[in-house]
């Protein structure tokens, strides 16, 4: 979708969240109607939870029956991608930027967490990691090859991520001014893990597993939906 999306063109604005909504959507309906309808009948939420969860209001409303976060949150991510997108593309340094994006993400889920607005987490603490998405988005879309310094670098990233694992595994939460939720675990550990992953792919016979493999990742949005309804 990256290709597709010139800075400033409303067009394509509006293509981008459509093709978005047109894979998320469908599935996300097909799960969603029965999972509420059942609340309703069965568990004692209210009829007006259909309408929040279709209008993919339910994250910001929570009412009695509200969905999964996922497709709401997902959604409100799509919204600002394309002008995330075109001040990143713009940047000189994009490393930078991210680096300030991602620090300034990390503070606000502080800040919430501080403040007990728990319910708003599951989406926020995922901001820093959609920052680092499209980074890594220019680096594939733009061919960039990895060399050594990179892999040295996100070597460095699991370390730290090793203990940023220890400190959030043994540290007491109430008397230290910082938090550490393991979720933010991601933003050391996921590139190393997929680089390990891919060269494992890469190198391994697979055979008809590759095809199955495919099938899982094209359907991991069905796959997620079932699995937390």
């Amino acid at each position: 979708d990256f290709e597709y999306l010139p800075p400033e063109d409303a067009g394509a604005y509006a293509a981008f969240l459509a093709r978005r909504g047109e894979r998320l959507l469908p599935a996300y309906f097909v799960v969603m109607v029965p999972y509420t309808l059942y609340l309703i009948l069965a568990k004692g939420a209210t009829w007006s939870s259909l309408f929040w969860n279709a209008s993919l209001l339910y994250y910001w409303v929570r009412p009695s029956g509200a969905f999964n976060w996922y497709v709401a949150g997902a959604m409100a991510l799509y919204i600002i991608t394309p002008f995330c997108f075109v001040r990143l593309r713009a940047a000189r340094h994009r490393e930078g930027l991210t680096a300030a994006a991602c620090t300034a993400a990390l503070a606000l889920c502080q800040l919430f967490t501080h403040e007990g607005y728990w319910h708003v987490t599951d989406l926020f603490f995922r901001v820093p990691v959609f920052f680092l998405g499209l980074l890594l988005g220019f680096y594939v879309g733009e061919g960039r090859r990895l060399t050594r310094r990179d892999y040295a670098f996100w070597a460095a990233a699991l370390v730290v991520g090793a203990a940023y694992l220890y400190v959030s595994l043994t540290a007491i939460w109430e008397p230290w001014p910082v938090h550490f939720p393991e979720c933010h675990l991601f933003l050391c550990t996921t590139v190393p893990m997929c680089l390990g992953l891919a060269l494992c792919l890469e190198r391994l016979p697979l055979g008809r597993l590759s095809a199955l493999l495919e099938r899982i990742g094209k359907n991991s949005l069905e796959i997620y939906l079932l699995n937390v309804s």
